[in-house]
């Protein structure tokens, strides 16, 4: 599948992409630019055919993603226990989590504050997505877990809104009732 064919792809699934390389936007605006419409997509990949693949994050696409750049931010995933969903390798041992950004909720991207080596993406984000080939390693994003294969499974707001750095704190989040964000 071409960039292009995939960038397609993407957007008809909803998500709002724009092109990038070296994971920094070719479009004046970046994720602001972010579009599912096929013609404007189709010129970007006309000018870039070898651009990666971004897609904004939070409520523009319906997308929050945590961002596992470590042993350290992995160490917390683990330990939350969080609902199967779709994984995207990033590089060996980096991956993102793609989860269904809560109807109504306003989220914000961040880095290291749930844990060091854990990113938060939502509005006002991106992440790069397969196939697009890492600028580091040559090697291609993938998809470690399809959506289409994972449960429906639940993780509470309070993983989008938390900013503590105690994984007790954000375990207890867990637990807690309230609205959900599914898994995608």
């Amino acid at each position: 599948m071409t960039m292009l064919q995939e960038a397609a792809r993407l957007a008809f699934e909803g998500y709002s992409i724009f092109p990038c390389r070296n994971k920094l936007p070719l479009t004046q605006h970046g994720f602001k630019d972010a579009s599912n419409d096929a013609k404007v997509i189709a010129d970007w990949w006309a000018r870039w055919p070898e651009a990666q693949i971004a897609v904004a994050t939070g409520k523009v696409s319906g997308l929050f993603v945590l961002d596992v750049d470590g042993p350290e931010g992995e160490a917390l995933v683990l330990q939350l226990n969080l609902p199967e969903t779709r994984t995207i390798e990033t590089r060996p041992g980096r991956k993102q989590l793609w989860f269904q950004q809560p109807e109504g909720v306003t989220t914000k991207s961040d880095a290291g504050v749930l844990a060091p080596q854990l990113d938060r993406r939502g509005d006002g984000g991106y992440v790069i997505a397969p196939p697009s080939i890492h600028h580091e390693t040559g090697q291609p994003y993938r998809i470690a877990r399809a959506c289409s294969k994972c449960p429906r499974a639940t993780a509470t707001v309070q993983l989008v809104l938390t900013k503590s750095r105690r994984a007790g704190v954000t375990q207890q989040c867990f637990r807690s009732p309230g609205p959900c964000a599914r898994a995608v």
